[in-house]
This record gives structure tokens, sequence and C-alpha cells, in this order.
């Protein structure tokens, strides 16, 4: 009787990376307020689920037949079509974002913010990329602050939903650093998951509490800072909590 002997998986772990994917949807859903928008907010959520779902289904289905030592061409055949769907689907998400909204200022602050999203999720997926995974969060984060601000300096959004996007985005880089750090140390089939939550949990307090704060400054106003610039040094103040509590 053999018995298999798992190597260990060092790819990014499932519950960190689905809340790092929230994160970020919520950051760019906070600053869609027009129905196009939101329609194609709607699409890249489904386009997401394909591509992670289809993802994960293919090396869970590359895993079993590596132990079993046979084909399982069915469950791959269905994680390569819906990989494709969340393909199709992200591209159909950034179409409307360019080519719906009547505004240029509703384009400015939505395609950005889908790229983030499409590139931060590309980065979680699945799949063994080595460092790559840490550059594709934090340019997918990047792009999910670039949203946030842009919809300031356009005025596209208002100064709670602006601040929050900006929390949010960082929360989601925070989350999905996680996600890779714990697939590297423990593993992604170790138990996780309540270190993901309690980590990602103390950093959307510190958002929360970020945010609070700013909004207290910019009614008091005390201070000639713009709101791009409020924010920026919010997401600013959000992101050095999270590195000093890794």
């Amino acid at each position: 009787m053999s018995t298999v002997v798992r190597a260990h998986d060092d790819r990014p772990t499932v519950v960190a990376a689905v809340l790092a994917t929230a994160a970020a949807v919520l950051s760019v859903a906070a600053v869609a307020n027009d129905p196009s928008q939101l329609l194609a907010v709607a699409i890249e959520v489904g386009a997401v689920l394909a591509l992670g779902g289809g993802a994960l289904l293919y090396t869970e289905a590359q895993g079993a037949e590596n132990e079993k030592h046979g084909a399982d061409a069915g469950r791959r055949a269905v994680a390569v079509f819906a990989v494709c769907v969340g393909v199709v689907g992200a591209a159909v998400a950034l179409g409307l974002a360019v080519y719906a909204p009547t505004g240029m200022t509703a384009r400015l602050e939505l395609v950005p913010g889908l790229l983030g999203v499409t590139t931060l999720v590309c980065g979680l997926l699945p799949v063994r990329r080595g460092r790559w995974a840490r550059y594709l969060v934090g340019t997918g984060a990047a792009l999910l602050v670039i949203a946030a601000l842009t919809s300031g300096v356009v005025y596209g959004a208002d100064t709670v939903a602006l601040l929050s996007a900006t929390a949010l985005a960082i929360v989601a880089w925070d989350a999905g650093e996680q996600a890779i750090n714990l697939g590297t140390h423990v593993g992604r089939r170790g138990e996780t998951a309540t270190a993901a939550l309690v980590h990602v949990g103390a950093s959307t307090v510190v958002g929360v509490v970020a945010v609070t704060v700013a909004l207290l400054v910019r009614s008091m106003q005390v201070t000639g800072l713009s709101l791009p610039a409020l924010a920026l040094l919010l997401g600013a103040a959000v992101l050095l909590a999270a590195a000093l509590s890794e």
C-alpha cells in the first residue's frame, strides 16, 4: 500500500484571496453611481467568480489526477470553460466602462478600477507564479487607488464614498498580501481561515477608524487639504498601520 505525500502548496490561500477580491470590488462600487457603471461592476463580479472558480477547479482536477495517476478531462474542460467565460466577462465589463457611460467622468473613474480588480484577482489565482503574484496584487491595488483619487479630482463621488474606496483599496492589497504570505509559510491546504479573517478584520477596523477621523478633520475645516489629498493621506495611514501589523 503506497502513501501519497503531498508537496508544500505555496499558492495564495483561498479565504484571504476571497476577502481581498471582495474589498477590491467594494472599492470600485463605492464610487460607481451611474447605472451603466453599476452594470459594469456587476458583470465584473460575475467575471471574477468565473475566473476564480475555474482556476480553482482546474488546480483541484490536476491534484486529483496526480494522486490517482489518471485523467480528469471532464473537470478540466469545465474549468477551462469557466476561465474563458471570466476573461470574456472582464472584457465586456471593461468595454461597458469605456463606451456605456455618457460622461467622461464616469469613464475615468471606472476603467482603472475594473482593471485593478482584474489585475489583483490574477495575482491571487491558484497557479504558481512566484513573485509575480505580489506584483499583480500591488499593481491592482494601485489602480484601485487611482480610480478613487480620479473620482475625487473630477468630483464624481462624495467624501464618504471617496474615502471608503481608498481605504477598501488598501484593505484589498493587505488581504492579498496576507493570502500570499499564508500560502508561502503555512501552505494553501493548511488551516489559515482564522488567521485570514482576524488579520483582514483588523485592517478593516483600522480603515473604518481612519475614514472616521478623516471625515471629522474635513468637517472641522482645520486644514486646507483638498479631498483627493485627504484621501491619499488616509490611504497612507491605513497602509502604514497594515505594515506595522505584519
